[in-house]
């Protein structure tokens, strides 16, 4: 049996990419499906769309043959290009394409000239960074439509980006993981950024240098680039004719924004240009002015008034479990930053924190390490933590690497951890969950972990 397409993956990316192929009225019977787990989550609205679909669960390598007789096979991103059967493939069929969802927006957009039914041009912002990109993603999607713009959000954040084409939408705002990035080829987007690099997925990617090469994969073609100054990893290349810059600093170019003083007060500014205040953020945290320069660059170049800018940021209090304040207790802070997965998460958000407290922060870390260098926490906890509590398969880790440096505590879940923290903590400290590790360990997903530390703290 030929197919046109065979899924790799079902779940949500997969669904999106069955529901695009049968709107785009390839039939049900030339679709093959394949997961490697026994009962795939999607699976019933897989068949509730069209039983006549073949879903295949179990390992790849047993259905092989069956792969090689599909035209191209469509990657989910939670399926690694390495794995055996995939490598098998693509030596007896060099011809076949191994593509991701991304990849088929892209192609569908192209065959469109990217003009929506309007005959307006259609323009894509991608934006990826091993922290950051869901917030800055979220503000500029809202910007934009304070603005009175036809938007779509989507990609590794909220719906996929299959399920947010529509004839009527002139900006797709994407956020792209290196994962997405591996299987994307004709993107090309209007401006693309890398917000910044720390290790992370190194279990993937199995080198840092594999790592940015993915991530600088959206770069491609891209007609304007921003990148941050302080990264030397997110520089795009010299091809790319129209680049500028954001960092926390004043800008250098008249291009580069970041922060300058006027009047006493503080402004995010392009060049030497103010844009709007920041004294009157309700967030001052370094990670949420950083963010939030970033989101100004992007929007300011597609044209989104600063007053628009200005009210989207002084009103947005930030995504849940990204660094945000939970409560103020005996003049204690508790910070909750559970989607911290990896090393550079935890670094940015002890600096971000640090300037908020009068004190010392407790940390509380641990989980899955996904193959990170732990040690380089070092300076940042060397320099601004009093106490580590440690919880997760990374503990002994964790505990080795940081144990000259500050007392650590063993714990055996948040609930001990937030009341060891709350007996060690003093006024103008700051308890900071902030793990630097992923969460599957001990449960669901970084969600459920913020979520049970933020019950566990209201309940002091």
């Amino acid at each position: 049996m030929k197919y046109d397409y065979a899924v790799i993956g079902l779940g949500q990316t997969g669904l999106s990419v069955v529901r695009y192929l049968l709107k785009q009225a390839y039939q049900p019977d030339r679709i093959l499906v394949v997961d490697t787990r026994p009962v795939p989550p999607g699976i019933e609205e897989l068949h509730a769309m069209d039983p006549s679909i073949v879903c295949h669960c179990g390992d790849l390598l047993s259905v092989e043959s069956l792969l090689c007789n599909a035209e191209i096979l469509i990657i989910s991103p939670g399926v690694a290009l390495t794995e055996p059967a995939l490598l098998n493939i693509k030596i007896l069929r060099p011809d076949i394409e191994l593509i991701g969802d991304i990849e088929l927006f892209a192609r569908h957009l192209n065959k469109n000239n990217r003009r929506n039914k309007n005959d307006k041009p259609v323009q894509i912002i991608g934006i990826t960074g091993s922290n950051g990109k869901s917030t800055v993603t979220t503000l500029v999607g809202e910007m934009l439509k304070s603005a009175g713009m036809h938007v779509a959000v989507g990609g590794n954040l909220g719906a996929p980006a299959l399920d947010v084409l529509d004839p009527d939408i002139e900006y797709y705002v994407l956020e792209l993981s290196s994962f997405q990035l591996e299987t994307t080829f004709t993107l090309a987007p209007t401006i693309a950024t890398i917000l910044n690099i720390s290790p992370d997925h190194l279990d993937r990617h199995h080198s840092m240098e594999a790592y940015i090469a993915a991530k600088q994969r959206i770069y491609l073609n891209a007609k304007m680039a921003l990148f941050a100054r302080a990264d030397l990893n997110t520089i795009p290349p010299t091809s790319i004719q129209d680049i500028f810059t954001f960092g926390l600093e004043a800008p250098k170019t008249s291009a580069d924004f970041g922060i300058i003083i006027q009047n006493n007060n503080r402004h995010f500014a392009k060049g030497t240009i103010p844009l709007l205040c920041i004294d009157d953020f309700s967030n001052q945290t370094s990670i949420y002015l950083l963010n939030g320069i970033a989101a100004v660059a992007l929007a300011d170049t597609l044209g989104v008034p600063s007053a628009i800018m200005h009210q989207v940021l002084k009103q947005f209090h930030g995504l849940p479990h990204r660094c945000t304040l939970i409560r103020q207790l005996k003049g204690v802070s508790w910070f909750d930053d559970s989607k911290a997965t990896n090393v550079g998460a935890t670094i940015a958000s002890i600096v971000g924190v640090t300037p908020c407290i009068n004190g010392k922060i407790i940390l509380i870390a641990g989980g899955l390490a996904k193959g990170a260098d732990l040690s380089l926490l070092r300076p940042a906890v060397s320099a601004h933590v009093k106490q580590l509590i440690v919880m997760g398969e990374a503990a002994a880790e964790l505990n080795a690497v940081l144990q000259d440096l500050v007392p650590v505590q063993y714990v055996s879940g948040l609930k001990e951890a937030v009341h060891a923290a709350a007996g060690n903590a003093t006024m103008g400290d700051a308890v900071l969950l902030a793990p630097a590790c992923a969460s599957m360990d001990m449960f669901k997903d970084y969600k459920e972990r913020g979520e049970l530390f933020t019950q566990y703290v209201l309940a002091l």
